[in-house]
């Protein structure tokens, strides 16, 4: 194998413009990455062997189109966990249903109870009149599938699989205060929405 860079951009480029060498090397630098992440979704070996596949095979799709539009203002270990959550999301869709999923929310032992009791107490933990009124699981299942695939994404990753701020962070590859934020805001958004559905209610 030829010397290769190793600063990640020059890594990336090569790659994207067809050096296998490169490609290969980029590809080994971040599956132990992509393997951690993938495994918070796919409990059967066999799948996350399928999965980790899929995910490259997307880097090499439509002449390396992915690689060629990153753009380093943020890590490329971000960039392609990105693309890796959404095919995760993606695949969960086709085998259980993302909607189930998120239906599903069960309370968890770290950072509070359950989703709907955190809804109802706020992202502060300070109770909204509002907000209690719509703490049932159909009204937080609806408020919930109107967030963006990301905040549903780490709202199931708390509340759902019962990860603690630090798994997240692991699995996102982010820090655990960056995690932690994320969880946050996804959570004021849900209360945000929340809050406008109770508007439109009482309206």
């Amino acid at each position: 194998m030829q010397d290769l860079p190793e600063n990640e951009v020059k890594l990336v480029r090569l790659a994207a413009a067809g050096d296998d060498d490169a490609f290969c090397a980029l590809r080994d630098r971040y599956a132990r990455h992509l393997r951690l992440l993938i495994a918070r979704y796919a409990p059967d070996p066999e799948d996350r062997r399928d999965l980790f596949s899929e995910i490259i095979a997307r880097l090499l799709h439509n002449d390396k189109r992915a690689l060629r539009a990153w753009e380093p203002r943020a890590p490329f270990a971000a960039y392609l966990t990105t693309i890796a959550v959404r095919h995760c999301i993606a695949w969960l869709g086709r085998r259980r249903g993302l909607r189930e999923r998120i239906a599903d929310l069960q309370p968890s032992g770290e950072e509070g109870g359950g989703l709907e009791d955190t809804v109802a107490a706020g992202p502060e933990a300070e109770p909204d009149a509002a907000l209690e009124r719509l703490t049932t699981r159909k009204a937080v299942h609806d408020a919930v599938m109107q967030l963006s695939d990301s905040d549903r994404l780490v709202l199931a990753m708390r509340f759902a699989d019962g990860l603690t701020g630090a798994a997240i962070a692991k699995v996102l590859g982010i820090t655990h205060g960056a995690a932690r934020q994320r969880i946050y805001k996804a959570l004021r958004r849900l209360a945000d929405i929340c809050e406008k559905l109770d508007d439109d209610l009482l309206s």
